[in-house]
């Protein structure tokens, strides 16, 4: 072998090892950029609330609307019309 093959054969046997090395760290550089990038967290944090915001409406709404059910039946009595209270 020449001087000449022996420099052409590291230069051959270095790429692979240089573009194993370029493709690890642009996927660090890409794993970190993910964990930092916090530009999708406003939307998660804004459907979380909404979910929850109707969550809360839902359950108020059943256990309020249980309580006037009830409340309107005392009012309007077993025959559907309004009973005058009595006062004595």
């Amino acid at each position: 072998m020449q001087h000449n093959d022996l420099t052409m054969w590291k230069k051959v046997s270095f790429v692979p090892l240089t573009l194993r090395m370029t493709i690890e760290e642009h996927m660090k550089q890409f794993i970190e950029d993910l964990r930092k990038d916090e530009s999708g967290l406003e939307v998660v944090q804004v459907v979380l609330i909404i979910l929850v915001g109707v969550l809360l409406i839902g359950a108020l709404w059943a256990v309020l609307g249980d309580w006037l059910g009830n409340l309107w039946a005392q009012i309007m009595g077993e025959t559907g019309d309004w009973e005058r209270p009595d006062w004595n």
